[in-house]
């Protein structure tokens, strides 16, 4: 400060003094840039600090020296004691903040902090594991009055064979695959003892907490904690339990690079390994800061099937700049039942609209368009399960508007909330996951 004390009384003396002598043209009706540089005090100033041609331009229509007076005024706050002093601390922290930011006693207290972080993640890490949403069971039901043979399936006048599939969003380990999720727990405080939500009111939660939880659950011990627990439980689904009896499929989405590893290497420890499909990364046909970042989503969807099941082509669904594929597979039945293509949905959102209503642009309906066309070029049915992001029971009437003839549609929803945010927020909500079902009319 007390280098440059003497400089910025100069300049600011120079200032008041230039500023004196424009007014001074001023009245005398002398303000030509010529007349302007030629002032004693122009030159005083102009051996200080540099004073650019441009704002000696005169301005059509405003005051003589307009541009000067307002240069001049910039400049004078400028070197005033009170904004040099200011610029010099700011200097300083500057400095210092490297100076410690690069000491062995710094690195050393933060090494020691991420320690002790990730300490208490391994203790947590199995109730790092969740999901925002819930699995859901979806089953299928056919029913017809004689097999191939003619001949009844079973003891009653109509046989019924089922198709038990379990979706589950597994909620992907991404940066913002997570981080849209955890302000929720602001809200979970304040529910009252109905469940009913407490939109303007906030559970006080201590500091940097949604931001301290967003790293447990990216710390690489979490992410591949909760991509074996994924692994391990759609397996003991598909092969059963002491707790629950054996499905035919299981459909997952939010598939991210752990998971799916984890999938590959639980099927291949199997004596008859189960088919397993899982689809390529979700396509974004525009670059975005949020979509090119190693954070973003991969939104992959996987469908694990019992031996012998084909592995067909992922479904293609596009909605905006966004195209999510879907997988899918040939679940192959015997004993005269008709084959079923089954689907791992995810219908992608559509930013900037309320995506959850296919009126307004969302991806309801470009799924349900997606599945009825898989349907009448394989000719059999099609049963897709998992996350619609919406209800998808507005989907069979906008198959119908569309003149989807030849083709019967029929949707369920579990009738009560599916995800963490709307068990907050909006608890009467009936579930953005469900199951949607397509056959030919002509099928019983």
């Amino acid at each position: 400060l007390r280098e440059r004390e003497a400089r910025d009384a100069a300049v600011v003396a120079a200032c008041d003094g230039l500023r004196a002598a424009l007014d001074d043209a001023g009245r005398a009706r002398d303000t030509g840039p010529d007349a302007t540089r030629a002032l004693p005090e122009f030159e005083a100033l102009r051996a200080l600090l540099p004073v650019p041609d441009g704002v000696l331009k005169p301005v059509r229509n405003q005051p003589a020296h307009r541009l000067l007076v307002n240069f001049l005024r910039a400049q004078r706050k400028r070197h005033e004691p009170d904004m040099a002093r200011a610029a010099v601390i700011k200097a300083v922290r500057a400095q210092y903040s490297e100076e410690v930011d690069g000491g062995d006693e710094l690195r050393a207290a933060r090494e020691a902090a991420l320690a002790k972080e990730r300490e208490v993640v391994a203790r947590s890490v199995g109730g790092l594991t969740w999901s925002d949403h819930v699995p859901i069971r979806a089953t299928l039901r056919f029913r017809r009055a004689e097999d191939e043979n003619g001949e009844n399936d079973g003891a009653g006048p109509e046989s019924t064979n089922i198709i038990t599939v379990l979706g589950w969003n597994v909620l992907e380990r991404k940066s913002n695959g997570v981080k849209p999720v955890l302000p929720l727990f602001r809200f979970w405080g304040n529910r009252n003892n109905t469940g009913a939500p407490a939109k303007k009111s906030r559970f006080k939660l201590p500091k940097n907490t949604t931001s301290r939880l967003q790293r447990a659950l990216l710390d690489p011990a979490a992410v591949q904690a909760h991509a074996d627990a994924v692994a391990r439980w759609a397996l003991d689904s598909l092969r059963g339990n002491d707790h629950a009896a054996p499905v035919d499929v299981v459909c997952l989405s939010e598939v991210g690079a752990p998971v799916a590893d984890a999938l590959w290497r639980a099927v291949a420890g199997w004596r008859e390994t189960p088919s397993l499909s899982i689809s390529s990364p979700t396509e974004h046909l525009t670059e975005h800061p949020q979509t090119t970042a190693a954070e973003a989503c991969e939104g992959r969807t996987a469908v694990l099937a019992p031996a012998g099941s084909q592995i067909l082509p992922d479904v293609r669904v596009r909605v905006g700049n966004k195209v999510r594929h879907l997988a899918c597979v040939r679940l192959t039945r015997g004993r005269g039942n008709s084959d079923v293509v089954v689907v791992a949905v995810h219908v992608p959102r559509m930013a900037g609209c309320d995506s959850r209503c296919p009126r307004a642009g969302g991806g309801l309906g470009e799924a349900g368009r997606a599945l009825r066309d898989l349907q009448v070029e394989c000719r059999l049915p099609v049963f897709g399960v998992g996350d619609w992001n919406g209800n998808v029971a507005l989907v069979p009437p906008g198959l119908h508007d569309d003149g989807a003839a030849g083709v019967a549609a029929v949707a369920a929803k579990p009738g009560r909330p599916t995800t963490f945010a709307d068990t907050v927020i909006n608890p009467e909500s009936n579930g953005i996951d469900g199951a949607l079902a397509l056959v030919a009319h002509d099928s019983s």
